[in-house]
């Protein structure tokens, strides 16, 4: 009886013989084509990959320079990163992307760098099975659904074979067509990373900042690509080492060079629900978003959490920000969703609405300023901001100069409390305060409430989207560079390590980044309203009298 691979050759052989087969050769038959089903999808893995979810598919179609793939665990991104690996080394498309993969991205044979925490902990036991075309990842029966083969084909290993392919000593993967890969690991001299050029280096997990910037210099000559895929700490004491991530890559994924993608745990379609219900059990709030999500716990200490400068969803039945996974809340299989984002851009309109200017005078650092329109509906949009450094008197020329620009409407001034009874160290005169100083040019301002728990309460209202009409009550210009930057790390102060067991929470903000918040605290501590704004404002800047009312 011919076999499998005859009918393959031969279609007409299978066609001429088929009635004549009896049950035993039908079922023998049968088999062949299961075993050459089997065989197939484990050499042709990379050709038949589909990606887990639609941000892992975002991921092959990017042609940035620098790529963050950010997410849960088991979210795929690992995975991800090494099929776009797979797919570089070796020119191999999957079907699925064959007719949208950007081309320009194949350019084969490459140099490449795969750089891990630890060879004998990550790159043997976690990162090289995932490329071995015979070894199995995943959960339930080999060849099943959840999991897969290797991402290289045999037939790009000399001899078809793992370790004729692979160059201990120098810990290099050579492809039968030209395509090399040097795996190193965070442990190594950042030294040890300088070197040839290379076409594409993927880090797994975040690397350190120095290791990065030599590896980003490797990538120059021959304009290649830089790939990062982690789940940030969970664990407060080593969060902060990944930060820089985020302030060097996350925030700047607004760049042409940069793109940035999340990818989240219950996205991923081959994972069970019931069992992450499971093994996530018992974690923290904070944990679940990193775990699940890929937060960055650095910033989960934030005193407004809700805010944010990128589009997202709103619970109304949970009444907090929402993953959505299928039109539903995740938390409570709701629908009352809506889409918000407090970070937009400028509407011309409101520059002519009463506004609030709140001033923050420092001795020692450019004194901070912001500007606050208040709606009809008595909704607040931060509509300008300024940082100077300087005397009073240039301070309010650069104020002035915005105000005219802006044509803004200013009915009110409040000044930081505390440092406007400080001695104004620019005078001889005795008893001159800060608070006098800017009187004296003009900025004539009323001393602000300070009181933290208030405007903490308040601020967070207007961060909430309304359920009427769906959208927060307060606003920021995205002109505004300074003060988002400061309020997505505005955080609540820490106890040192060996002292946070013994403690309770500090009440207290870090002191950093917090001069844009305050003002935002001192303007919602004035109780802000269209009627009071339009109907008994005034404009207090334009006199340079001496205050004779008492302060």
């Amino acid at each position: 009886m011919p076999t499998i691979a005859d009918y393959i050759a031969d279609p007409n052989l299978l066609t001429a013989n088929l009635d004549s087969f009896t049950d035993e050769q039908l079922v023998e038959l049968s088999q062949q084509v299961i075993a050459l089903r089997d065989t197939t999808k484990q050499q042709r893995q990379l050709e038949l990959y589909e990606p887990a979810s639609e941000e892992s598919l975002a991921v092959h179609l990017s042609t940035a320079t620098e790529q963050l793939i950010v997410g849960g665990n088991r979210s795929s991104k690992t995975e991800t990163m090494m099929v776009e690996w797979a797919i570089q080394m070796t020119g191999v498309v999957p079907i699925c992307l064959r007719d949208i993969y950007p081309r320009e991205k194949l350019r084969t044979p490459i140099r490449s760098r795969i750089v891990c925490e630890s060879l004998t902990n990550t790159w043997a036991p976690v990162i090289r099975p995932k490329l071995q075309w015979w070894q199995w990842s995943g959960a339930g029966q080999q060849g099943g659904r959840s999991g897969h083969w290797g991402w290289i084909p045999p037939e790009f290993l000399k001899k078809q074979a793992w370790d004729d392919s692979w160059l201990e000593k120098e810990r290099v993967l050579r492809l039968m067509n030209g395509s090399t890969c040097q795996t190193m690991s965070y442990d190594q001299d950042v030294q040890d990373f300088s070197g040839s050029s290379m076409h594409m280096i993927c880090h797994d997990e975040g690397p350190p900042a120095n290791i990065y910037r030599e590896n980003k210099m490797r990538i120059l000559d021959v304009g290649g690509r830089l790939m990062i895929a982690m789940t940030p700490p969970d664990e407060e004491s080593t969060s902060w080492k990944s930060a820089w991530i985020y302030d060097e890559i996350f925030e700047k994924r607004d760049s042409p060079d940069i793109d940035v993608f999340q990818l989240f745990t219950l996205k991923n379609r081959v994972l069970d629900r019931g069992m992450i219900d499971k093994v996530t059990a018992g974690l923290t709030a904070n944990q679940l978003k990193v775990r699940l999500e890929g937060h960055f716990m650095h910033l989960s200490g934030r005193i407004y959490p809700l805010y944010t400068d990128r589009n997202a969803t709103f619970c109304f039945t949970c009444q907090s920000a929402a993953l959505v996974v299928e039109g539903t809340c995740v938390s409570c299989g709701g629908n009352n969703l809506a889409q918000f984002n407090h970070f937009i851009d400028p509407i011309e309109s409101v520059y002519s609405f009463p506004t609030i200017m709140c001033l923050d005078p420092h001795p020692r650092k450019p004194h901070c300023m912001a500007w606050f329109a208040i709606a009809p509906s008595d909704d607040i949009y931060q509509v300008a901001e300024l940082e100077n450094g300087g005397e009073a008197e240039v301070t309010a020329q650069r104020v002035r100069e915005i105000e005219q620009k802006l044509r803004l409407n200013v009915v009110r001034r409040l000044i930081d409390p505390n440092m406007a009874k400080s001695p104004a160290g620019v005078t001889n005169k005795r008893g001159r305060t800060v608070r006098d100083e800017f009187d004296a040019v003009g900025l004539r301002c009323d001393l602000a409430d300070d009181n933290r728990e208030t405007a903490r309460a308040r601020m967070t209202a207007y961060l909430k989207p309304d359920s009427r009409t769906r959208q927060p009550r307060f606003h920021i210009f995205n002109t505004c560079a300074r003060s988002n930057y400061m309020l997505m790390r505005y955080v609540w102060d820490e106890w040192s390590t060996n002292a946070s067991h013994n403690k309770d929470p500090k009440p207290m903000p870090a002191g950093k980044n917090d001069d844009f918040p305050a003002l935002m605290q001192y303007m919602v501590n004035s109780n802000p309203s269209y009627a009071n704004m339009s109907g008994h404002g005034r404009f207090i800047s334009a006199t340079k009298a001496v205050r004779k009312s008492a302060y």
